[in-house]
């Protein structure tokens, strides 16, 4: 009697340790397409960004030729036209020296 009760609760145990590793296997599959999937989503939007970037880069260059062609026609001519005169003779502005003046940090 205990082997035939041993026997159909081991039997029982086989059914369920089958089921439970073929519910496992096939949650690690779907995992596995899950992630394969992913690294190929991953791949092609690496490979956008790659051409976004080229082309950002590009207009990028565009521009810095532009400015440096829009820089280079500026000129005194363009200053004068533009109704800016020449400065007057410079003056300097300059600070006397403070000898007797009382600080508390003790550095003048």
């Amino acid at each position: 009697m205990k082997t035939i009760t041993n026997t159909i609760k081991s039997e029982v145990c086989q059914r369920n340790a089958i089921w439970i590793l073929a519910f496992i296997l096939v949650i690690l599959g779907v995992a596995y397409a899950y992630m394969v999937n992913q690294a190929v989503l991953n791949v092609v939007a690496r490979e956008n960004l790659e051409i976004k970037i080229s082309e950002l880069s590009s207009e990028v260059s565009k521009m810095e030729a532009k400015y440096i062609e829009m820089a280079n026609q500026i000129d005194l001519n363009l200053a004068y036209q533009l109704g800016f005169e020449e400065a007057p003779a410079k003056k300097y502005v300059s600070r006397k020296s403070n000898e007797g003046s009382f600080s508390l940090n003790g550095r003048e």
